[in-house]
């Protein structure tokens, strides 16, 4: 049983992907916002100087 065009699925199911897509965004904008905040205070460019010379 499926639906008579290619159509109805796409746009049943992108409007399901959509909403899914932006929920996930969000998750991610939050958890950027604490790994921001985590490093607020250090010095970037010091921390991928001893970053990269241990690789």
């Amino acid at each position: 049983m499926g639906h008579s065009s290619i159509s109805i699925t796409l746009n049943i199911y992108t409007h399901v992907l959509d909403k899914k897509m932006d929920e996930e965004l969000q998750k991610f904008g939050s958890a950027k916002t604490q790994e921001r905040e985590a490093y607020a205070g250090l010095d970037v460019k010091k921390v991928k100087i001893t970053a990269l010379s241990h690789c």
